[in-house]
């Protein structure tokens, strides 16, 4: 399974998770490894950084396609 692959399972199983949208809206790395962590997923701050990232990429495609 490759990085966006991983990603893209963790966004989905935790993309309802309140503490996770607040990471992701608000770039807090350290705050995405506690709720990565809390979820017994790879709670280091890389796995943590590439995931508010992807995040925010999937963010960003939903707003697009919402005004598209």
């Amino acid at each position: 399974m490759n990085n966006n692959d991983k990603n893209s399972k963790v966004h989905q199983q935790l993309q309802a998770d309140l503490a996770y949208q607040y990471s992701v809206k608000n770039n807090d790395i350290f705050n995405m490894m506690a709720v990565l962590k809390a979820n017994g997923l790879d709670g280091t701050f890389r796995a943590a950084e590439l995931q508010v990232q992807w995040g925010q990429i999937v963010e960003s495609i939903t707003e697009y396609n919402a005004t598209a």
